[in-house]
C-alpha cells in the first residue's frame, strides 16, 4: 500500500475565510495540528493565479515560492512545516523541513525516516510514545487525491 502526501502543517486553527482565499484544503488532524493539503495541479494552478511560475518544483512539492506564499499567508506568526511522503511496499522517502515565516527551524531534508519528525518538532509536535507523524495522525492518510477531483482534467 502507498503513502503519497504532500502539506503544510501548522499549530491551532486556520482561519477559514483565508483559507478560502487560496481554496486550501484544511485536514484537521491531531494534537491541535491542522495540515493544508497540496497536490501537484493545485501548486501549478495557484503558481499560475499568483504569478509565481518561475520555480515550481516536481519533488519536493512544496519546495517553490507559491506554496511558501500561501503557507506563510496561512499560518501568520505561527511556525509551520512542510511534509511530504512518497512510499509503496515499505520502500521510498520523505522531504520535511519547517519556518516560521522566511526563518529556517529544521532545514529541507530528504531521507528515509526522520525529516518529518524533525520539521513536526520543529514546529511543537511532542510524543514520548510513538514517533510525531503518527502522533499528530499523519500517519492515518495515505492520500489527499479526493481533495482535489475539481483540480484534476
Amino acid at each position: 500500500m502507498g503513502h503519497h502526501i504532500s502539506g503544510v502543517v501548522i499549530p491551532g486553527e486556520i482561519d477559514t475565510h483565508l483559507a478560502l482565499q487560496f481554496d486550501a484544503k484544511i485536514v484537521s488532524l491531531r494534537k491541535g495540528f491542522n495540515a493544508i493539503a497540496l497536490c501537484g495541479e493545485y501548486v501549478d494552478t495557484w503558481a499560475e493565479r499568483l504569478d509565481m511560475r518561475d520555480d515550481v518544483a516536481a519533488m519536493p512539492l512544496f519546495n517553490s515560492r507559491v506554496v511558501r506564499h500561501i503557507a506563510t499567508a496561512l499560518a501568520g506568526d505561527r511556525p509551520f512545516a512542510f511534509v511530504e511522503t512518497d512510499y509503496f511496499g515499505g520502500n521510498g522517502t520523505q522531504w520535511g523541513a519547517a519556518y516560521r515565516g522566511d526563518a529556517e527551524l529544521a532545514p529541507l531534508a530528504e531521507g528515509g525516516a526522520g525529516p518529518i519528525n524533525a520539521a513536526l518538532k520543529a514546529i511543537g509536535v511532542r510524543s514520548f510514545l510513538t514517533d510525531c507523524f503518527t502522533a499528530v495522525g499523519l500517519a492515518e492518510h495515505r492520500d489527499w487525491d479526493d481533495l482535489f477531483e475539481d483540480y484534476f482534467d
